[in-house]
């Protein structure tokens, strides 16, 4: 998206343009590292943490862009802006872009919870504890 808004710019000046750009790195990267730890963590407490952090590390992110960089402040925040606008609009299109519906995520966690049932049953069936793995000896 950064990209894009980058190129738009380019049409307007260079300097707009390396300001989108920064906007994008600015957006981007504490949201793609949030997206990384959130996808391991299972505490709601520390979700819920690591999720301020992300919107104090992006602002402390634009405050150095703006202090140390000094962008267009055009390109900069329309970038910026639009790059957030887009995390609202991919949350309202649901199963477009990698995204499902809540439906979808019921009967892949209903899937689970039979194979995981299966599973359980077999492991207590053989007499061993699951952590190893079957063996057909047929």
């Amino acid at each position: 998206m950064a990209l894009a808004i980058s190129a738009g710019m380019a049409l307007v000046s260079v300097e707009q343009s390396v300001a989108a750009l920064v906007a994008g790195v600015v957006c981007v990267a504490p949201n793609a590292y949030f997206a990384w730890r959130a996808s391991m963590e299972r505490s709601p407490a520390r979700l819920l943490a690591q999720a301020v952090a992300r919107v104090v590390v992006t602002l402390a992110l634009m405050a150095a862009a703006m202090a140390v960089l000094r962008p267009a402040p055009m390109g900069f925040f329309t970038a910026f802006v639009a790059m957030q606008l887009m995390y609202l609009v991919g949350a309202w299109t649901p199963g477009q872009a990698g995204l499902t519906t809540t439906q979808q995520v019921r009967q892949a966690l209903a899937r689970q919870a039979v194979a995981r049932e299966a599973g359980f049953g077999r492991a207590s069936a053989a007499g061993d504890s699951g952590n190893s793995e079957t063996v057909d000896k047929g």
